[in-house]
């Protein structure tokens, strides 16, 4: 009832994290908010996601109902039969790179109510990994650009998604691109020409840097399908296998335990999942490697 009354009269002030650090597999600090502010996210997010939902595109699979890893690898391996080039880029810090102030914009473009706007801003101003000093033409015009996101907020997840829908918009309506998949900060852009997925690529490259964001260079690269994999493959497969690179017949080696974890985060039957996980290295993803393309970062 309290934190009811705090909202309604816009007093509510978030608590302090909890910050730790986790190897899945590199170096991440998580963010733990206080149990209370958590209720303020969850309660957030099922007000603003059946807005945005109807903006999204079908093919982000991140953080959304009806989405996630497989039915993004099940996109994927489509387009693979449909284009015979692909082009694979990672968002070089994505979460600590978002600009707060871009992304209000984003969010005020679809958000009038400025109670909700004020609670957003709230939640953004509880955490920075930076911030940027601009000076205008007066001498005490002087503007404070802060940027990050903490990972592990519900919040954030679905801010990552709302920041990056503009650009899922560019690809696909205004640079009309057919074949494209979106995990996260990881993007997968189908060609049927390398010089098209080269041209597309630049583009992308300078829609992005002018909202403050930044391709990975040494994880952008074309190449041909099936000669690897984006995160979305990886994750299923490097949990039951551990790495990239191993045939199809290698699957089976992962153990029953291990199936039985994956299978309890899924919240199917180990064997259900089992024979899914086996159908979707057989039919889906294709782990031996063929002669790669000259890689080329796009510039």
């Amino acid at each position: 009832m309290r934190l009811h009354e705090e909202l309604t009269a816009d007093t509510w002030q978030p608590g302090s994290y909890t910050y730790f650090d986790i190897h899945e597999p590199k170096l991440r600090r998580v963010a733990a908010a206080p149990f209370r502010d958590r209720v303020v996210h969850h309660a957030l997010v099922r007000v603003l996601e059946p807005i945005f939902e109807k903006k999204f595109i079908e093919d982000s699979y991140a953080c959304r109902k009806g989405k996630g890893t497989h039915a993004g690898v099940r996109r994927c391996a489509e387009f693979t039969r449909r284009f015979p080039y692909v082009l694979k880029c990672d968002l070089r810090r994505y979460f600590p790179s978002i600009d707060h102030e871009i992304l209000l914009q984003r969010i005020g473009k679809t958000i009038a109510d400025r109670q909700v706007m004020a609670l957003i801003r709230r939640i953004l101003g509880t955490h920075e990994d930076g911030h940027r000093t601009e000076w205008g033409e007066d001498l005490l015009d002087c503007h404070i650009r802060r940027h990050g996101l903490p990972i592990g907020n519900l919040t954030s997840q679905f801010f990552a998604n709302v920041h990056l829908d503009g650009f899922d918009h560019f690809v696909k309506q205004e640079l009309g691109v057919k074949g494209y998949v979106r995990y996260v900060d990881d993007f997968l852009i189908f060609a049927e020409s390398r010089e098209q997925a080269r041209a597309w690529g630049k583009q992308a490259r300078e829609y992005l840097t002018d909202r403050r964001m930044e391709i990975h260079p040494d994880k952008c690269r074309h190449a041909v399908p099936g000669s690897g994999t984006s995160r979305m493959s990886r994750a299923v497969a490097e949990k039951c296998i551990g790495r990239i690179g191993k045939a199809p017949e290698a699957a089976g080696s992962a153990s029953e335990g291990r199936l039985r974890r994956i299978a309890a985060c899924s919240g199917e039957n180990p064997g259900v999942f089992n024979a899914k996980f086996n159908c979707l290295l057989d039919a889906q993803i294709q782990f031996v490697e063929r002669p790669r393309l000259s890689v080329a970062a796009v510039k």
